[in-house]
C-alpha cells in the first residue's frame, strides 16, 4: 500500500467524470460509474495495451447512478440511482445483464451501497430519509437498521463483521456503529471536509467462491479465481456463481467464437445501424436483426453487448450528424462542440479518428457523402450555408447554397439522379405560422427550388429511398414522420406517423428496404 501507481487511461472515456470505482478482486476487473454520462463501464488491464480496455455494460434505463458494490463470489453487482427516473437499488450480473430492481419503493435519495458477503445482505444509505437500510440479494427481508439524527446527510457506507462505517456530511466525519445496536455510534475520524467513499481493508472483504478454496492447510497453492490463475479469456473474464465460475465477454465489435478457449473474433456484419449519442459521447453500430419484444424482454434487459457489431468511435461530446462511405469503410461525422468534421475507419481491429476539416466551420448540422462523385456535402447553421469538398482534396471547398437560409439542418443526396436536398427550420418555436421548409437542387447547387413549405416546423433526418424516388423526414417539433415522391408530378405527401407514442422528438431517421429507423 506504500507504493502508489497510476491506472492507465481508459479507451472509451475520461476519468474526469467518474464518481465511483469498484474493483472485482476475483476477475481483476475495474468498474467505473459515471453519473454525468449515466453509464457503468467494465475495464481491464491487458498485456500490450497502453490503455485500459473498456466496455459499456449498463447505459440504458440508468438515471444518475450514485453508488456501486460487487460480490464476485455470487457474480453480482449492486448499484443505486436517483435522477429523473424513480430512485431504486438494482442488481445485475457482473457483465451488466439480467438487471433486476430489488428496491424501488420507499426509497428517495440512495447513495452509498455495500455488501455483507457472509450474510448475503445489501446495505444502503438514503440521504433524504436519513436511513440506513438492508435487504437480501433478492430484495426480500428489508429492514431499517437505523434512522434519524445519527445518520443525517450520509454519503458512503462500508460493512465489516458487526460494524457499519459511514461518511457523514453533517458531522464531516467517518462514523462507526454496531449493526445490532446502531444508535450507539462513535467517531472514527473527524474534521474532514465532505468525506466521500471509503472501504475496510481486510481479506474477509474480498472472498472467493467457497469451492475455489484449496481447504488444505499444508498446500502452498494460493487461493485464486480461474480468471487469474488460468487467464482463460481473450478479452474480459467475468466471475459467475456457477462452474466454471467465469464467463468470457468480448469487447464491443467482437463475438466469442469459441467459448472453450474464450477466443474473440471480429464481427463481420452484412448490414448494421450506425448512430451517434452523447451519454457517453460516441458513435456505435448495432445489428439490424430485431425480434418482436416479449414480456420477458421487457422485464429483463437482453444482453446489451450481443447486438453491437462495430468497435465504437469514442471520445466525442455531441456527434450530431454523420454519414458513411461503404467502399472505404469510413464514417464521417461532426461533433458540435469541437468545430470539426472528422472521420474514422471502421470494421477493423481498432478505430483511429482523424481530422478531416478543421477550419471554416461554425455549427455543422448535416453531412452527406456522395459515393458516386467522391464528395462530402455539409450544412453549417452558424454560417447559414451549404458546402461541398472532394473527399481526396478536402483543403478546397465550394459554397453551394447561401442566402434565405436561417437554420439549415439535415441534408441528403440522390447521387444517381443528381439531387441535393436540405431542410431549414423556422426561426422561433412559438411562431407556428412561420413554416420550416425542405428544398432541393442539382448537386452543383443550381436550379434551387422549395419542395415542401407548409405544415412543417423542424424538419430533420432527411433520408432517401433511391429505388422509388421518395424522401422521408421527421418533424422534431410536430412529432411526425412524413414522406414525399419527388419525381412524381403530383408530389404526393404522406404522413407515416403523427403524434404516435413511438415518435417523441424524433431527430435522426434512416431506412433500409421496407423499414424506417429513428
Amino acid at each position: 500500500m506504500s507504493d502508489p501507481w497510476d491506472l492507465p487511461q481508459p479507451d472509451l472515456f475520461s476519468y474526469s467524470s467518474v464518481n465511483q470505482i469498484a474493483y472485482d478482486w476475483a476477475g481483476g476487473n475495474w468498474y467505473f460509474l459515471d453519473d454525468s454520462k449515466e453509464v457503468i463501464f467494465l475495464c481491464q488491464e491487458r498485456k500490450n495495451h497502453a490503455k485500459l480496455m473498456c466496455l459499456s455494460i449498463v447505459s440504458v434505463r440508468l438515471s444518475k447512478p450514485r453508488g456501486i458494490a460487487l460480490d464476485p463470489s455470487e457474480g453480482y453487482m449492486f448499484f443505486t440511482e436517483w435522477g429523473t427516473a424513480p430512485p431504486k437499488l438494482e442488481r445485475a450480473l457482473l457483465d451488466g445483464t439480467e438487471r433486476t430492481d430489488i428496491v424501488s419503493k420507499n426509497i428517495v435519495y440512495p447513495y452509498g451501497v455495500a455488501v455483507d458477503h457472509p450474510n448475503r445482505h445489501v446495505y444502503w444509505v438514503d440521504t433524504y430519509l436519513d436511513y440506513i437500510e438492508r435487504c437480501d440479494y433478492d430484495g426480500n427481508n428489508r429492514k431499517t437498521v437505523v434512522r434519524g439524527a445519527p445518520v443525517e446527510n450520509l454519503y458512503g457506507l462500508a460493512v465489516f463483521q458487526n460494524k457499519l462505517f459511514v461518511t457523514s456530511w453533517r458531522e464531516n466525519a467517518i462514523l462507526a456503529m454496531n449493526k445490532f445496536a446502531p444508535n450507539n455510534h462513535s467517531t472514527v475520524l473527524g474534521s474532514l471536509a465532505r468525506p466521500f467513499a471509503m472501504h475496510v481493508f481486510h481479506r474477509q472483504r474480498q472472498p472467493l467462491h467457497s469451492k475455489l478454496y484449496t481447504h488444505d492447510p499444508d498446500s502452498d497453492a494460493a487461493d485464486k479465481h480461474p480468471c487469474q490463475s488460468l487467464d482463460p479469456c481473450h478479452h474480459f473474464c467475468v466471475p459467475s456463481k456457477l462452474s466454471p465460475y467465469y464467463r468470457c465477454v468480448c469487447q464491443t465489435g467482437y463475438v466469442v467464437s469459441d467459448q472453450r478457449i474464450g477466443r474473440c473474433s471480429l464481427v463481420q456484419p452484412k448490414d448494421f445501424l450506425i448512430f451517434g449519442q452523447n451519454k457517453p459521447g460516441m458513435i456505435r453500430g448495432v445489428g439490424m436483426q430485431f425480434a418482436a419484444p416479449s414480456k420477458s424482454d421487457e422485464e429483463d434487459e437482453a444482453d446489451p453487448h450481443s447486438s453491437e457489431v462495430m468497435i465504437p468511435i469514442p471520445g466525442l461530446s455531441r456527434p450530431t450528424t454523420l454519414d458513411f462511405h461503404f467502399q472505404q469503410s469510413y464514417v464521417y461525422f461532426s461533433d458540435s462542440q469541437t468545430y470539426k468534421i472528422q472521420r474514422a475507419k471502421i470494421l477493423g481491429d481498432s478505430v483511429v479518428t482523424e481530422d478531416f476539416i478543421t477550419e471554416g466551420l461554425n455549427k455543422v448540422e448535416g453531412l452527406a457523402v456522395d459515393w458516386v462523385g467522391e464528395n462530402l456535402y455539409w450544412s453549417d447553421e452558424g454560417l447559414q450555408a451549404i458546402y461541398v469538398t472532394p473527399l481526396e482534396k478536402h483543403t478546397a471547398k465550394k459554397t453551394l447554397i447561401s442566402g434565405n437560409l436561417s437554420h439549415p439542418r439535415s441534408i441528403a443526396l440522390d447521387p444517381i439522379k443528381g439531387f441535393l436536398f436540405w431542410s431549414n427550420w423556422n426561426s422561433v418555436e412559438d411562431h407556428l405560422d412561420i413554416s420550416g421548409s425542405i428544398s432541393w437542387s442539382w448537386l452543383d447547387g443550381s436550379e434551387r427550388k422549395v419542395l415542401v413549405n407548409t405544415n412543417l416546423h423542424w424538419p430533420n433526418g432527411l433520408t432517401i429511398d433511391y429505388d422509388n424516388s421518395i424522401i422521408y423526414w421527421c418533424d422534431t417539433f410536430a412529432n411526425k414522420i412524413e414522406s414525399l415522391n419527388y419525381i412524381n408530378n403530383e408530389k404526393t405527401r404522406n404522413v407515416i406517423f403523427s403524434k404516435n407514442e413511438l415518435v417523441s422528438r424524433p431527430y435522426g431517421l434512416t431506412m433500409l428496404e421496407n423499414h424506417l429507423y429513428w
